[in-house]
Order: structure tokens, then C-alpha cells, then sequence
């Protein structure tokens, strides 16, 4: 295990609204990713409820966004025995720690690079799932993408944390700015019509998630300092640092309790 140490970030070089492109999100990646999994929490809830409605027997899916594998090798616990997954980022550094970490033995492949490019012939896959990423894509690209990628009755699911939902969280209600510079996340409304809109993909179900949360207060200051999301990293240095002076101020010495959502979209390919 990291000792607090560990956690601390390399310099950071930190962007603007404006500089905030594709090539401005694989930086803040690159930047973070070797502490990227150690600032993060992993819900394994929506990973179980999305197993139940998959077919029994082992299964080929494709996780887009997949980071340092925080969801990919938890996905593939839960899956049949013989099923194998496709873990595809755009950040080279955040896939090479995967590389490091996974099991000799998973059955994973991981691919650094667009996962709508995929050389991958149609209809070949199960399922495609995004975990906290899609607010980094084309959102109707993706859902375009998925549904070519799945068979016909494959399921695409997309777990997020809507704009609404964010501004509910402890950053979005105590951290200076966070909900105004945060304006990537999409709607749950945004999500629905995106799937409806997609043609040969049909919405199943939206499953809300609400999630008790502790930490103590330095923790909380570490995983800001980390840039553990992408928002922090809209913040300029000195900017950051008074924002952080505010945010701990605002709570109480000690641990911090609070209360996390999230959305689980669940849509299917419904034509050959």
C-alpha cells in the first residue's frame, strides 16, 4: 500500500476552460495517472446490477475509457467463467499502468487509442461499457459506435455522474467553482434523448445510485492536490490552493461524511 507520500503529484501543469480539448484531457491523464487509481472510488453496485441483465455463459465486451482498469478487472470478476474484455483509453500512460498491474492471467486486451476506430467487425460484441468517462466523448459518436460493436440484443451501458447530480456532490456544493467550471457532464435528460436518437438502440432503464461516503479531511485535501477529477485540473495553481484553503475551512476537523450519486444508463441494440 501508498504511504500519503506516494500520493503526491509530479508537478502539475494546470489548463483553462478554453485549452480544455482532447489533447488538454490526455495531458491532465498522462500527469495523474500513477496515482490516479489511489484517488479514486470504485462502486461495485452498478457492476453487479449490469451483470443480472447480461445472458449467461462467457462474453466478450469492451470497456471505453477504461483508465488504469479501476472497473475492468472488477467486471470481469463478476462475468462467467471464459469471458473476456477489451479495455480501450486514449492516454497511453494511464493504459501502461494497467499494463503493470493486471493479472498475468486476465483476459484482457488493452488498446491505447479511439475505441470507435476499432478495427472490430460488427455485431461481434456483447456488451460496451463507459465508466465515468463518457463526459470525455462524442457523446452520440459513442452511442453510434457501441451500437455497430454489439450483436443484435448486446447491451451499451454508460455510468456517470450527471451535471444535476454534480452539483449535489460535496465539490459541487463546498469547493469554490467546481460546479461552474464542471460543464462537461451531461444532463440525465441529454443521456435519455442520446439513446433515443441512436439508431437500432433502444433505452432499457436509468438506475440511480446514492452512496454514503467518509473520509477524513486530509485525505480529501490529497486527492484534490492529485487532481483526482479533471475539473481540479481547470483550476490555475494559486487558484486551486485558495479554493482548497475555502473548501476545508467549510468542514468540520476530522472526517467528513457525505453522500455520492450516480446514473447508470442501460440501453440495447435492437436491429440486425
Amino acid at each position: 500500500m501508498q504511504d500519503r507520500a506516494g500520493l503526491e503529484p509530479k508537478p502539475y501543469v494546470a489548463m483553462t476552460p478554453t485549452q480544455y480539448g482532447l489533447g488538454a484531457v490526455r495531458r491532465h491523464f498522462a500527469q495523474v495517472a500513477g496515482v490516479y487509481g489511489a484517488v479514486r472510488t470504485t462502486d461495485v453496485e452498478p457492476v453487479r446490477d449490469l451483470v443480472t441483465l447480461l445472458p449467461a455463459g462467457a462474453l466478450r465486451g469492451l470497456e471505453v475509457g477504461c483508465g488504469t482498469g479501476r472497473y475492468t478487472e472488477l467486471l470481469l470478476e463478476h462475468l462467467a467463467a471464459g469471458s473476456s474484455i477489451v479495455g480501450v483509453d486514449a492516454c497511453f500512460e494511464m493504459i501502461q499502468v494497467l499494463r503493470r498491474t493486471v493479472r498475468p492471467n486476465a483476459a484482457i486486451r488493452l488498446v491505447c487509442g479511439d475505441a470507435a476506430a476499432l478495427p472490430l467487425p460488427e455485431g461481434v460484441l456483447d456488451f460496451v461499457a463507459c465508466f465515468n468517462a463518457v463526459h470525455h466523448l462524442h457523446l452520440d459518436a459513442f452511442f453510434e459506435a457501441s451500437t455497430r460493436q454489439v450483436r443484435p440484443g448486446g447491451h451499451v451501458f454508460v455510468y456517470t455522474r450527471t451535471l444535476e447530480q454534480n452539483a449535489r456532490s460535496i465539490w459541487g456544493r463546498r469547493f469554490p467553482g467546481f460546479s461552474d467550471k464542471e460543464t462537461r457532464l451531461f444532463q440525465r435528460d441529454r443521456l435519455e434523448r442520446a439513446v433515443a436518437a441512436t439508431a437500432g438502440l433502444k433505452l432499457l432503464g436509468v438506475q440511480e445510485y446514492r452512496f454514503a461516503r467518509r473520509a477524513a479531511v486530509d485525505v480529501l485535501e490529497t486527492r484534490v492536490r492529485a487532481r483526482a477529477y479533471s475539473t481540479f485540473s481547470l483550476y490555475g495553481e494559486v487558484e486551486l490552493a485558495e479554493a482548497l484553503e475555502c473548501f476545508v475551512a467549510s468542514v468540520r476537523p476530522g472526517e467528513v461524511e457525505w453522500t455520492d450519486e450516480n446514473t447508470l444508463v442501460i440501453a440495447q441494440r435492437t436491429t440486425a
